[in-house]
């Protein structure tokens, strides 16, 4: 890559949660390229593959580049806000003060927003992410192209995307020696996906911060859960000295009792946190405390770049060869 511009990239693994009655997730979306719409196939024009977002019209989503090798997808998910203008700052001579301009996008053109690259092979995902595409990003984004936009599957199966946790022997098959998850954002417990009546039911312990607040209102209602009852927590609250900040953590984790259970509860906690960044996530392990993106399963990569965009073709040699990797030894998940 002598002369060349690079850029250093991690690549992030993820997985589809659940099955889809022998449905893999590449095969899903490559089912939906192919739906017929009004012009040709989904496939045909970025627009029968625009997302408007719903609480924002302007703002749209679409995958644009996209590549099928018959053995694996490739692609971007990009979006951009119908109508956006650039501001410059214009004449910087030696003056006091510049002035600043509205730059609108030329006809039929519109200012990207951002760019994410995507890769699926089977139910495996392969990201790098931007600024501000994520992965829950391509999450709402493949739900309504395979659910509202093409039906390519039913509306009992969701995109859940969730992670691999680096921490694995060298065959993939053992949990991670994780003796307490720590989490230092908030996560909605409607994240969590309930268990089919089949499924194992882990013991609840303290491992792992899942929500904390200092708003009065939401302690009240922790500590009514905690308490039992209204006068419990007004006793509670009345020994906290004035003027001192009151702050209630909850906290979810699991017993390590058996193999099964613990599978299900680790289940539950990658789903909660899928969609964090790595600075809100560490782990304690039995030889010692690791951070960021070093517990996710991931891949650092130099990429050429083209400007400031990264190559395509390049960017799809580095993914490959990172799921190549993450293959190679024996850090996949067996389903």
């Amino acid at each position: 890559m002598a002369g060349k511009n690079t850029r250093d990239v991690t690549i992030y693994y993820k997985r589809l949660d659940g099955a889809w009655d022998g449905v893999t997730l590449e095969n899903a979306v490559r089912q939906a390229m192919d739906v017929a719409a009004d012009t040709g196939k989904i496939k045909d024009l970025w627009r029968h593959r625009q997302r408007l977002d719903p609480k924002d019209a302007r703002l749209s989503y679409f995958i644009n580049h996209h590549q099928d090798d018959s053995q694996l997808l490739f692609g971007d998910l990009v979006s951009f806000t119908a109508g956006r203008s650039q501001h410059l700052l214009a004449n910087l001579g030696d003056v006091a003060e510049v002035d600043v301009e509205t730059m609108s996008a030329p006809e039929k053109k519109e200012y990207l927003d951002s760019m994410m690259f995507w890769m699926l092979v089977g139910n495996n995902v392969l990201l790098i992410q931007s600024a501000s595409l994520r992965a829950d990003a391509l999450e709402h984004y493949l739900n309504w192209l395979l659910k509202e936009r093409t039906q390519a599957i039913t509306n009992d199966n969701s995109v859940i995307l969730v992670d691999q946790f680096a921490l694995v022997s060298s065959k993939g098959k053992d949990l991670p020696d994780i003796r307490e998850i720590n989490i230092g954002g908030r996560v909605v417990a409607g994240d969590i996906q309930p268990r089919t009546s089949h499924e194992a039911s882990p013991v609840v312990r303290d491992v792992g911060e899942i929500a904390s607040s200092d708003d009065r209102n939401w302690i009240a209602r922790v500590l009514g859960a905690v308490l039992g009852d209204d006068q419990k927590v007004n006793n509670t609250l009345k020994k906290v000295p004035d003027g001192t900040k009151l702050k209630v953590s909850v906290r979810l984790g699991y017993e390590r009792t058996k193999l099964d259970a613990d599978r299900e509860a680790l289940r539950d906690i990658l789903v909660a946190v899928r969609n964090l960044p790595d600075s809100d996530l560490s782990a304690k392990t039995a030889s010692g405390t690791i951070t960021g993106d070093k517990i996710r399963l991931t891949y650092g990569a130099k990429i050429e770049t083209v400007g400031d965009l990264l190559d395509q073709n390049a960017t799809k040699a580095a993914m490959i060869e990172a799921y190549n990797h993450f293959l190679k030894s024996g850090q996949l998940p067996s389903n």
